[in-house]
């Protein structure tokens, strides 16, 4: 899906920088575009992922790469709390 979301990403950035442009409100809707993008990304690296796997070009992940793939996606959940509490922390901070 990565493929997907470099091609996505960009689109939607450049549509909704279009649309500021045609509106005369620059960063009005600016934001929306990479999130937008994402979700454009994620079809489209999903379609390609379909079809590598319905020719056969993806292969099974080894041992190694499931293990190390488990660790990635723990560490980045643990990123995720620590960063969410950190901010909740900062913004009661200013209250």
């Amino acid at each position: 899906m990565g493929i997907g979301m470099g091609i996505g990403i960009p689109i939607g950035v450049l549509v909704f920088f279009v649309a500021d442009l045609l509106t005369g409100e620059f960063g009005s809707m600016f934001a929306l575009g990479p999130a937008i993008g994402v979700a454009i990304g994620v079809s489209i690296g999903a379609a390609l992922e379909e079809n590598y796997k319905k020719k056969g070009q993806i292969r099974e992940l080894t041992p190694e790469e499931e293990k190390s793939r488990k660790k990635l996606v723990t560490l980045g959940l643990v990123i995720l709390v620590v960063g969410a509490i950190a901010g909740v922390l900062a913004f009661m901070a200013f209250l």
